[in-house]
């Protein structure tokens, strides 16, 4: 213990995690007390499987397992994972000389699956625009001109590659609810490669591509799919239909201060 009367100055540093407490007057003392070790609890790390939750040990577990640990659920069952899954492998294989071409809706009416519709990169499609309903299971391949430029499959596209796509718009710039891109009852197999759609300029958008729930399998692959800058959007894709995957592709300024 130090008196009052004999301490003139009391200082407290750590050096290398111990505390030292430095009393300075007239008899100085230093006194060294160890600094408290705290306790590491680790909490258990588990990963959603078919059939419940299995804890990982420290080893198996994999950055996102580690960030994202989730606690035990006595009691409760857990949704039942995904049964039905879109295989998105590109199997395309494009004609010697395609020729893109200018009337969309009729390329779309008369397309038979396992066609390729090629659309010609910085040309602009006003919509609205709707995918029918074919027979057979083949994909219908809506394509840029300048596929070949654009990042090979598994790379996602980005807003600077804009001008190797065609831009397809959607329709009235005064009707929000009209969209570029629409489905037909019993539409599907319809894959879009390295397409921009976007709104009218200057319009605000509830959507732009809206994939019914009467539709099935539809791919967006590569595309980017926006708002506009200043007035913004709300949903930008209504994944409606049954398979639906959005892959590589970039979606941006889907903003809205208005609706909810």
């Amino acid at each position: 213990m130090v008196g009052l009367a004999t301490a003139l100055l009391l200082a407290f540093v750590s050096v290398n995690g111990i505390h030292v407490h430095l009393v300075f007057g007239m008899k100085p003392i230093v006194t060294v007390k160890p600094a408290p070790k705290m306790a590491h609890v680790s909490a258990p790390a588990y990963r959603v499987e078919p059939g419940g939750l299995r804890e990982l040990g420290e080893r198996q577990r994999s950055a996102a397992d580690r960030r994202v640990p989730l606690p035990p659920l006595p009691g409760v069952v857990l949704p039942t994972l995904p049964q039905v899954f879109l295989d998105t492998t590109l199997t395309l294989q494009l004609p010697p000389s395609p020729t893109p071409i200018t009337d969309f809706q009729s390329a779309l009416n008369t397309a038979n699956p396992g066609d390729v519709i090629m659309l010609q990169a910085g040309a602009t499609f006003q919509g609205p625009f709707t995918l029918p309903a074919k027979s057979g299971t083949g994909w219908i391949y809506i394509v840029s001109s300048a596929l070949t430029q654009l990042p090979a499959p598994g790379t996602r596209v980005n807003q600077m590659q804009a001008a190797l796509m065609p831009k397809i718009t959607g329709g009235a710039s005064n009707n929000p609810d009209v969209n570029a891109i629409n489905t037909a009852p019993g539409a599907h197999h319809y894959r879009f490669i390295g397409i921009e759609i976007s709104p009218p300029m200057g319009s605000y958008a509830q959507t732009v591509v809206r994939f019914g729930n009467n539709a099935h399998d539809m791919i967006l692959d590569r595309c980017y799919v926006h708002g506009d800058p200043n007035a913004g959007g709300r949903w930008g894709v209504d994944c409606g239909a049954a398979r639906t995957a959005i892959i590589d592709s970039y979606l941006s300024q889907w903003t809205s201060t208005s609706d909810p």
